[in-house]
């Protein structure tokens, strides 16, 4: 790992994501779930990541642990439990702007592999806080104990927690202290509509996507008014799995691109702008390939940031005539890249079995 790297820690739905063809045919299986996505966009980027979880002693769990390990993120705190299954979320290619559904019932038998609501583990606390004294985020995505212990520990020691919730499930006190812990809180319309019940005071940040829309965000140090931020186009979509956390990873890695102070200069106006739109610009770039992190399968972090970066300093909502000047290459050659992906199977699992049957894997070309 890199002693210099910026350092995230992040626990919640850590999963193994199957893309199906069909009822039994796989394209790829990868690391899933929105922690297990943030961590490992992140980690593409260069940044040091520490996933906290409790994972089956499984395929999968073992798949998510070798895949962590080739990003280069620490994979002690990754605790497998014979008690358990590994989440396991399967894929199925959608149509038109739905281009995908996901489910975690086996495609043969129905059974389900979900996240695991675990007791507080003290021991696994102490020995993360006490091995990444002071990372600069700490990200969770559901409410459970050690979440809310990890999240006060770290936000006392001045990281930047975010939180990203899919739902609110009816537990009013955990929802109630997890936003009193967050500085930035983030969440999608369609799951949830409504916060008014929660004081949001110690919220620095709130930001609600809207899909192919884009998103709103509000600072109330800043401002009472919602900021719109519209979608940035592209000439195709492939998939939009994972845009989502691609913009999350995006928004994290932006605000600490530079030396700023924290918080105070962090959540200024402008820098949450620019660090929203780079976030939005690599989503965008992600959905011209399949799979939630499918341009990572091709593509390097330098190669990745480059696309962003030029679209987020040009302030373009539609970039099909942008030039990145330092390449000479029009964003047409980025198009051109995606159109001409392949397919290759995760490595980490071929003709393995998930739950009763095994899955066969397949290399195809989609163009």
């Amino acid at each position: 790992m890199n002693d210099s790297a910026n350092k995230i820690v992040g626990t919640g739905l850590i999963a193994l994501d199957v893309l199906l063809r069909d009822e039994s045919t796989a394209v790829y299986s990868a690391l899933g779930g929105s922690t297990g996505n943030v961590l490992a966009i992140l980690a593409h980027l260069k940044w040091n990541g520490f996933p906290v979880a409790q994972i089956g002693a499984d395929n999968a769990g073992g798949c998510i642990r070798e895949e962590f390990k080739s990003l280069g993120s620490d994979t002690r705190f990754l605790i497998n439990s014979d008690t358990v299954g590994t989440p396991v979320i399967y894929q199925w290619p959608g149509e038109e702007e739905k281009t995908h559904r996901f489910s975690f019932a086996c495609p043969f038998c129905g059974s389900k592999k979900r996240f695991s609501d675990y007791v507080c583990n003290h021991e696994l606390v102490n020995a993360v806080t006490e091995t990444v004294t002071s990372p600069q985020v700490f990200y969770f995505d559901r409410i459970t104990p050690s979440a809310l212990e990890l999240a006060k520990v770290y936000r006392d020691r001045g990281a930047i927690i975010m939180f990203e919730p899919s739902e609110i499930r009816g537990d009013d006190e955990g929802m109630h202290n997890a936003l009193t812990l967050a500085h930035i809180l983030k969440y999608a319309d369609d799951r949830i509509s409504d916060l008014a019940k929660f004081d949001l005071s110690n919220v620095s940040v709130e930001i609600q996507t809207l899909g192919a829309k884009g998103l709103y965000f509000r600072a109330p140090s800043l401002t009472t008014d919602w900021v719109e931020l519209p979608a940035i186009k592209v000439p195709y979509i492939s998939d939009t799995a994972g845009a989502g956390d691609w913009c999350s990873a995006g928004l994290l890695y932006y605000l600490f691109s530079n030396d700023k102070a924290i918080p105070s200069s962090i959540f200024s106006h402008n820098n949450l702008c620019e660090a929203l739109r780079f976030g939005q610009a690599l989503s965008a770039l992600n959905c011209m390939y399949e799979g939630a992190r499918g341009i990572m399968r091709h593509r390097s972090a330098i190669y990745i940031t480059r696309a962003a970066k030029a679209l987020n300093k040009a302030n373009l909502f539609d970039f099909s005539a942008l030039e990145i000047k330092s390449k000479k290459t029009s964003m047409q050659h980025y198009y051109k890249a995606a159109v001409n992906q392949r397919y290759q199977p995760n490595k980490f699992m071929q003709n393995s079995n998930l739950c009763c049957e095994p899955l066969q894997f397949i290399n195809i070309n989609r163009f």
